[in-house]
């Protein structure tokens, strides 16, 4: 908890006879102050963390790596710093254990932010482990995460195979640590032991949680107010400790009926706090992701309205309540909804905060902002929001019924907070494995560009929407935008500028719709791809088209589409399809040169080539009147098959000076070592 102190003294001056009293703010000399003296201090409460820590160690009986540490510092950042200790080279072979980031880095010590967070997670890889030896983990936590009292109720160890599969989890109870019969201390105390069966290297995560909480995408209205409320009862009121560590800066409005005003944490410090079944405003400088740490609620919720005039409340459930089902109670009557607005308790229109980011105001034809929308007994009370209900008559209660269901619901956790999975192992890849490729569709407009737009496969990516796929920024005015629209995606529906699918086997496809948006009106718009598609491999065809035309046209011999924007608001919209495809070329065991595709070509075309042992590659491209047109030197090149397009040779079709060349027929020399081959080639433009 914070507090601020002010410090306030009377002083007695004489001046002659006369002695007087200066009431006032002094210091503690008593000097006057012409402005107040204050500070803040925290106590042991403090909605911040305290600095704990763990120390991993682990043996196989004759070797030992110990003094790994994770924790928690103020100051602390997420990603490398000053209080992270790199691992110290170890010689090959070596058994040890690391700590990973999601970059590979290892750490002896990895310690992240003491901001209060519903979850801490670290990966460490325990490496060149004698074959048939039996390994001990070991674990050693700060006295701080010995109490039944601490912030996080949850640890355990999580053990995953070479794919990244969760294999075993493994509960870590810390008040069963061993303690220092003199100290009280916590000293190293064994968790978890295994026989290496052959691997090299095994991955685990060590995760330390709270045990119950919530999570909320918060969403930046045109004002930046927010009305909410907290669907669960919170662990603790404090506000900051829920809330703090997402919204900065922190403000909290409680409405007090009573006043007719509101109390402002943490300005009114001590008089305000966090609960379920009422409403509270902040604001906002972004979107956010909120959590809350506490119960849910399956009984029926009560509130005590001591006091006639405007309430703000909420669903104090993790499902909607229909208006029509709440109930007052005055006195020992009970009355439903429609009865207590009858009866002159209540009024039967209800007011929640109706949010309008930027994305729906630019979208939108008519000037929209953030306002009130009525809430009716034909609606219902949704999670986490917050409502204004007026009653007419003090000293009354309002019964929020349980929903049905409410006993074994439970909401999905957001993405954000998912679990990380392990990192893959290096392995090597087979011959057949799934493809991979990225292509990025460029949208230019007179004086503005979208040259972020990227679809794509992926052999970890998922359909829906995952950790692949990023949303599209906000579009601003006279401007113009590529996205991809996923209405059907739930929570996470929207438009995104990034979106990967599953790789695909061969025979398979996937299709994606672009839609492309500007409100600059009669501007010439172009969708342009040639960069981007010379390094999708050779075995996946992509065709695209406009949605409701019949004709797909092969994007390898086209380069871009080009259109002219409508009056006032463009919205066009196409669709792209990737198709994979047989066209396997088994290495022939000697160097050969290919026929090129695609003959004759438009924009550019690919000249596959195999080499039986390395070599300097080198090729001229001539006109039919034997002059030299370009010369591409490719270097030395060792023995192997370049034969899909993010391998084979390029040409763009442009002379040393970079211009096009014209319409007609090209020989081009290829050279490897003492191998040399001529082939022909068509430009049609």
């Amino acid at each position: 908890m914070a507090y601020r102190v002010e410090i306030k003294t009377d002083v007695e001056k004489t001046v002659g006879t006369t002695t007087t009293i200066e009431r006032g703010v002094h210091d503690l000399a008593g000097n006057p102050l012409d402005n107040a003296f204050m500070w803040t201090f925290r106590t042991k409460d403090a909605p911040f963390e305290q600095v704990w820590s763990i120390g991993l160690s682990m043996t196989d009986g004759i070797s030992l790596d110990g003094n790994n540490m994770a924790g928690v510092e103020y100051g602390a950042s997420d990603g490398t710093d000053e209080k992270d200790a790199p691992s110290v080279p170890a010689m090959a072979g070596q058994m040890r254990l690391s700590y990973l980031d999601r970059q590979r880095q290892e750490f002896d010590r990895n310690i992240r932010p003491a901001d209060g967070r519903l979850s801490h997670h670290w990966f460490f890889v325990i490496d060149n482990v004698e074959k048939y030896a039996t390994v001990t983990l070991s674990w050693q936590p700060s006295l701080l995460l010995t109490k039944t009292t601490r912030q996080y109720q949850v640890m355990r160890l999580v053990e995953f195979d070479s794919q990244g599969n969760v294999t075993n989890n493994i509960s870590l109870d810390p008040t069963q640590v061993n303690t220092n019969q003199q100290t009280g201390d916590p000293e190293l105390t064994e968790i978890y032991s295994y026989v290496n069966k052959g691997e090299l290297t095994r991955y685990f995560r060590l995760d330390v949680q709270k045990e119950n909480f919530v999570a909320k995408s918060f969403k930046k209205g045109s004002s930046g107010w927010k009305f909410f409320s907290a669907p669960v009862t919170p662990q603790r009121a404090e506000p900051f400790v829920n809330l703090g560590d997402d919204i900065d800066p922190f403000k909290l409005y409680e409405y007090k009926t009573k006043l007719g005003g509101y109390k402002i944490y943490p300005f009114d410090i001590g008089e305000v706090s966090l609960q379920t079944r009422y409403g509270y405003w902040t604001r906002l400088e972004k979107d956010i992701e909120v959590d809350v740490g506490g119960a849910s609620n399956f009984n029926d919720m009560l509130l005590e309205l001591n006091t006639a005039g405007w309430q703000a409340i909420g669903n104090p459930f993790i499902l909607p309540v229909n208006v029509a089902d709440l109930e007052v109670k005055e006195g020992t009557s009970t009355v439903l909804f429609d009865e207590a607005v009858a009866d002159g308790l209540i009024e039967g229109t209800l007011y929640r905060w109706d949010i309008v980011t930027k994305d729906e105001a630019y979208m939108s034809e008519a000037p929209i902002s953030d306002s009130y929308a009525a809430v009716t007994n034909s609606s219902k009370l949704e999670p986490w929001e917050g409502y204004w209900l007026k009653t007419k008559k003090p000293d009354i209660t309002l019964v929020i019924p349980a929903p049905q269901g409410i006993g074994t619901a439970t909401v999905e956790t957001p993405a954000y907070l998912k679990l990380p999975r392990a990192p893959r192992l290096n392995s090597p890849l087979s011959q057949r494995s799934l493809p991979q490729f990225t292509l990025c569709a460029e949208v230019f407009l007179d004086g503005a560009s979208d040259r972020s737009t990227i679809l794509g496969t992926n052999q970890e990516a998922m359909f829906g929407q995952d950790a692949f796929d990023s949303t599209e920024p906000p579009v601003m005015g006279q401007t113009v935008a590529g996205y991809f629209e996923h209405s059907n995606w739930g929570e996470a529906a929207g438009s995104y500028n990034q979106d990967y699918q599953p790789a695909m086997n061969i025979g398979e496809q996937r299709t994606w719709q672009l839609t492309v948006y500007t409100d600059k009106p009669n501007a010439p718009m172009t969708i342009f791809w040639e960069k981007s598609i010379r390094q999708v491999p050779s075995d996946i065809m992509l065709s695209f088209r406009e949605v409701g035309k019949t004709t797909w046209q092969d994007m390898r011999q086209m380069s871009k589409v080009e259109f002219i924007s409508d009056s006032r608001i463009t919205e066009r919209k196409f669709e792209i399809k990737a198709e994979r495809i047989e066209r396997a070329i088994p290495l022939s065991g000697e160097t050969r040169l290919l026929p090129c595709y695609p003959n004759p070509f438009q924009t550019g075309v690919w000249m596959p080539y195999e080499l039986s042992e390395d070599s300097a590659v080198e090729i001229r491209i001539y006109n039919i009147a034997g002059e030299l047109v370009r010369e591409l030197d490719l270097g030395m090149k060792p023995a192997g098959s370049y034969v899909d397009s993010s391998k084979a040779a390029y040409w763009d079709g442009c002379n040393q000076s970079g211009e096009r060349v014209a319409s007609g027929i090209y020989l081009y020399i290829f050279k490897a070592g003492n191998f040399m081959a001529v082939k022909k080639m068509g430009i049609c433009r």
